[in-house]
């Protein structure tokens, strides 16, 4: 599992302000320049040991919009 080098790019940090920024997990401030902690995972980290179902619908929906001819 790849880590975060810093709060700033760890999916917890949520920006608040100009100055810093809360950890979603341990509900403290931080400052965004930190060394990040061993909690620390990638915003957009993928789970590796089990691939994602694949939902395949039977049909597709059509969907009418008013006001756009057809």
């Amino acid at each position: 599992m790849f880590k975060s080098s810093s709060c700033r790019s760890c999916r917890y940090y949520q920006l608040t302000g100009r100055r810093g920024g809360m950890c979603q997990l341990l509900t403290v401030p931080v400052m965004g320049s930190w060394r990040a902690c061993s909690c620390s995972d990638l915003p957009f980290e993928a789970n590796r040991n089990s691939p994602a179902p694949i939902v395949k619908q039977p049909k597709p929906e059509l969907i009418t919009v008013v006001g756009i001819p057809t």
